[in-house]
Formats: C-alpha cells, sequence, structure tokens
C-alpha cells in the first residue's frame, strides 16, 4: 500500500541552557515557534533560529525543527 504524506504543522524549538541544579546538571529551557510555513527551507529555519537566540537572555544549546504530518493512502 502506498502512501502519502503532507506537512500538516511545523514548529522550531530553540533549547536554551537555563541554571545550573545545585548537584551541578544543566537545566535546558524550550522556546517554541508555533506556525512555521512548512516550505520554509531548513536553512532559513536556522538562521532565523540564531537570530531570535541573540535576543535572549541564555545562551542557545540546539535549534530543533518538529514537523507533524499527515498520512493518507495514495
Amino acid at each position: 500500500m502506498s502512501v502519502n504524506t503532507t506537512t500538516a504543522m511545523s514548529t522550531l524549538r530553540i533549547v536554551v541552557l537555563g541554571q545550573t541544579l545545585d548537584d551541578g546538571t544543566l537545566q535546558l529551557q524550550n522556546r517554541d515557534f508555533r506556525g512555521l510555513k512548512p516550505v520554509a527551507s531548513n536553512e532559513d529555519v536556522y538562521e532565523v533560529a540564531h537570530l531570535l537566540a541573540s535576543l535572549m537572555d541564555h545562551p542557545l544549546e540546539e535549534v530543533q525543527r518538529i514537523d507533524v504530518n499527515n498520512l493518507v493512502s495514495a
């Protein structure tokens, strides 16, 4: 059976370093930006994430793109 996918929703997640806990581990914090256009290139998303992260108080740890896809039979 053949299946087609359609991207229904995309989210940009910026992960930043938060505070250091008492045991010395670093706490990560997520900043989610919904409504990302599914056709946006990964390079553009990455560049925008770095621009947004430069406005934040905490240092950038990683950039994630979360895509939700609809599956339909072809």
